[in-house]
């Protein structure tokens, strides 16, 4: 009698287990340390970490959006909105896993329009005098880390 194929088990068990939210997760981490990393080593302002710190920011919010329903093909809908983001993920509880403060929030309001108007990424004069004397930029890297560590718990 000839026995029916089978699936190798570790297919079996990626198939019922949905490890996208990790992977967002693991990207976020990537992108922060970067961010914290370049901080460190040049010693000076640059827009650079300040991106890589709302990427991080982005990745995590999606993240809880994959462990709270959402498919993947709809958190990449949503773009790099980390406001419309951040509303959404408020509306399906990520208050109680954590707490962001006033000024956390209005940072990451700030830094919205910045970040998804490529502000942090492209050169620009008007940028490049103004937003360096926004001394809220260098907490971005630990609300990031705030975010991400409440999520991955």
């Amino acid at each position: 009698m000839e026995s029916a194929a089978r699936e190798p088990l570790f297919l079996a068990s990626l198939a019922e287990f949905d490890i996208t939210p990790l992977g967002f997760l693991s990207r976020a981490r990537d992108f922060l340390e970067a961010s914290e990393l370049l901080s460190e080593k040049s010693g000076r302002f640059s827009f650079v970490p300040a991106f890589l710190a709302c990427r991080a920011i982005e990745l995590t919010l999606k993240s809880y959006l994959l462990l709270n329903g959402d498919s993947v093909k709809q958190v990449k809908a949503r773009g790099h909105d980390l406001t419309p983001t951040l509303t959404i993920c408020n509306a399906r509880g990520i208050g109680a896993v954590v707490h962001l403060t006033t000024d956390e929030l209005a940072l990451l309001e700030r830094s919205h329009k910045y970040y998804l108007g490529h502000e942090f990424a492209y050169f620009d004069v008007v940028s490049s005098i103004s937003l360096p004397r926004d001394p809220g930029l260098a907490m971005l890297a630990p609300v990031a880390a705030k975010l991400l560590n409440a999520v991955r718990e």
